[in-house]
């Protein structure tokens, strides 16, 4: 199995006292940059949440998906090119795209399997239920805007 280190994550060695008035800012600041270099536009509160196998498999999943918006449409083999991940993890990886609605599969000429980035990552967002529990809800921001009416907008 193919195994990613974590994107770099901004320093927060840096960051001045919690209690100087410039934390807040600064704080909120940090937790943007950071949410913007961890895969999948995971939020730095949700990111520690995982183990060290899941951040690998989301790892995987960004490389594929940074790959992919380089150049469209794909086939699987390019894909596992690019990318220079196993077969396996290529495949993980593409499952958790395809369940995240990031990417379509097509199969039109019967000769390789080719993949289309139709969504990418936006931001997670945690929403705190009656249980006291909170959920993400994952946002992403259509490749192509679908041609809506008005009415049909929620």
């Amino acid at each position: 199995m193919h195994m990613l280190g974590p994107r770099s994550v901004s320093s927060t060695s840096e960051a001045p006292a919690p209690n100087d008035p410039r934390s807040e800012s600064l704080s909120g600041d940090l937790q943007r940059v950071a949410s913007e270099s961890l895969p999948l536009a995971f939020p730095m509160a949700r990111w520690l949440s995982f183990d060290v196998e899941e951040r690998s498999r989301f790892n995987r999943a960004q490389l594929v998906l940074d790959a992919m918006e380089a150049t469209a449409p794909n086939s699987v083999g390019a894909l596992a090119r690019d990318t220079g991940l196993e077969h396996q993890d290529l495949g993980e990886a593409l499952a958790l795209l395809e369940d995240l609605a990031l990417v379509e599969f097509a199969d039109d000429d019967g000769s390789e399997l080719s993949v289309s980035l139709v969504a990418t990552p936006e931001e997670h967002i945690g929403v705190r239920f009656p249980d006291g529990r909170i959920r993400w809800i994952f946002i992403s921001r259509p490749v192509v805007e679908p041609d809506l009416a008005r009415e049909e907008l929620n």
